[in-house]
Order: C-alpha cells, then structure tokens, then sequence
C-alpha cells in the first residue's frame, strides 16, 4: 500500500465488513488497482454575520458542485495547518481554526494514477476574520456565503451537508467538540 500525505496517528482504514478476494481479483474478475491512503483537511468557514462558505467548482462531467473547501495535507504538515492554508487558498478568506468537526471517508479511483485511494478528510469549525471571497484561487469558480440552511442545502455532497449540520450544531452549542466519523453512504 502507497501512502500520500499520511502521518503516524492518522486513522486506519476499516476493514469491518469487507471480503476480501485477495490482491489479483475482484468481484468483477478484472484485477485490483493498488491502494493508496490520501489525507486532506479542510473547514467549515463561518462569518460573524453567521453566514458559511461554500466553493463552486465544474466536475469533469460539466457538472457544477457546491462544497467545503479542502485539500491533502501536505508532508510535515499538521491538519489544522493544512485545514487554515486550503480554506485561505479556496475561499481568499482568513480564519481562526476551531475544534474538529468531524472526519468524512470515502473510496475512488484515479485512472491516471492507476490507483485505488481510500481518502479521510478532517474538518475543522472556523471563524472568518478577514480575507475577501473574489481572491479564491483558480481551482474555484465561485464562492458562496451563505446561511446555514441554505448552504446545507446546497451542497452537492451529502457527507459534506452532514458535516455542515454537526458544525451549526456545534456553533450553536448543541453538540459536543467530541469529532465524529462520517462515512460516505
């Protein structure tokens, strides 16, 4: 297995459930791309107006998608520090990393790396305190601030929305700094 901004203490990937058919074959019969680990970090960024930060990206499939912002945590860095960098490189926005919100996992495919990647994501509750949304960087298209529901509602990925709820309840003091896990359905 290749590891891609890995450190030691980061979580282990899960084998609960799986059957495993052995490194050739899967249940397709087509052999089994490699696996590599991937870790980014990224926020929840909120505005003393109460108002969340969403990207606005084009999917290779045309598609636009709204989320959080986020990227791999590079080598020697923490996640938090990776977490505060992507947000300001994304959103153009300055902020204040929080507590952990919550890790999101999830499986896919690079066909141009000819790997497998089971990819965690940890994500942090942030206050904006400076900065300004028209300096995203070139990965994003747009970004959004928004009101809770609305940003909720509007994020293209459900463990993403589900991060987003854990985070207003954890700013609105309804749940615990404890960080969850949130699995891709």
């Amino acid at each position: 297995m290749t590891s891609r901004g890995v450190r030691p203490g980061d979580p282990k990937p899960s084998r609960t459930g799986s059957r495993r058919r052995g490194p050739e074959s899967s249940a397709t019969g087509k052999p089994r791309l490699p696996v590599a680990r991937a870790v980014s970090a990224g926020g929840v960024a909120v505005t003393p107006e109460g108002l969340v930060a969403l990207t606005v990206r084009t999917n290779p499939k045309g598609e636009r998608q709204c989320g959080l912002p986020k990227g791999l945590v590079e080598r020697g860095e923490s996640p938090e520090d990776a977490a505060v960098r992507e947000v300001k490189e994304e959103t153009g926005l300055e902020v204040e990393i929080g507590p952990e919100i919550g890790i999101v996992e999830y499986w896919y495919v690079s066909p141009e790396e000819g790997l497998r990647y089971h990819k965690f994501v940890r994500y942090f509750l942030m206050t904006v305190v400076g900065g300004d949304p028209a300096r995203h960087d070139q990965e994003v298209e747009q970004v959004l601030l928004l009101p809770w529901e609305e940003a909720i509602a509007r994020c293209s990925f459900k463990n993403e929305a589900r991060i987003l709820t854990r985070a207003r309840e954890m700013a609105q003091g309804g749940a615990s700094d404890r960080p969850g896990r949130i699995l891709e359905p």
